[in-house]
């Protein structure tokens, strides 16, 4: 079975999407993951009944490499889930990879419609099928790489589709991606994030080459 995304639907203020028959419900959001979200949606909108997704964030790490650049980890899955306790088959959730490589100074740094800051890699684990978006966008960090935690936020971030294993279904298509995150300093736990992460990666195979500002690799 691939993946199955349903179209969003809001029950009782809270905001819902089915993958591969597990529902993912993030009560408001915000104070999810301490206060990290993510929603993925297709560019047909919501308006236009398009699909999304929104795991509820449970662990926010990110490890600097510099007061400019950044590894950031956003997940959904258990520690037992990413340090390979929990075969890929009965994996269902999601990472978030933002890789910040350039720490965005007002005024100046040139921002325009299509500033990019980061590069966002979105797994999609779905009891055997893997998906990985990718794409990027203006990330807003609220201090430079280095203390004890990092905020920030991106809005319209532009992703698609970049790898596949073969009985993943992509429903969201061309889509966009708000974020908002407070991250932990934790260097160890990004890399068994991103251990999880380059598994996933290596699994599906590449569907799209000729975006230059995406890059599929580890």
């Amino acid at each position: 079975m691939g993946l199955v995304i349903s179209w969003r639907a809001s029950i009782g203020g809270r905001a819902c999407a089915a993958v591969a028959g597990v529902v993912l419900v993030c009560a408001g959001l915000t104070g999810c993951g301490g206060g990290s979200s993510v929603v993925m949606e297709s560019g047909a909108g919501r308006s236009s009944g398009g699909a999304a997704l929104e795991p509820v964030i449970a662990t926010a790490v990110y490890a600097p490499i510099d007061d400019n650049t950044a590894d950031i980890y956003l997940t959904d899955l258990t520690r037992r889930e990413l340090d390979g306790s929990v075969s890929t088959e009965r994996l269902s959730g999601s990472i978030v990879h933002i890789y910040l490589f350039i720490n965005p100074t007002p005024g100046r740094t040139p921002i325009d419609r299509g500033a990019v800051s980061a590069v966002v890699r979105y797994i999609v684990l779905a009891r055997g099928e893997t998906g990985v978006y990718g794409g990027g966008g203006f990330l807003r960090p609220d201090s430079k790489p280095g203390g004890g935690s990092i905020s920030g936020s991106m809005r319209e971030g532009s992703m698609r589709l970049v790898q596949a294993t073969e009985g993943f279904r992509d429903l969201l298509g061309p889509s966009t991606l708000d974020l908002s995150f407070n991250a932990t300093r934790d260097e160890g736990m990004a890399r068994l994030i991103s251990s999880r992460l380059i598994a996933a990666i290596d699994e599906a195979d590449v569907v799209a080459e000729d975006d230059p500002m995406i890059d599929v690799g580890p």
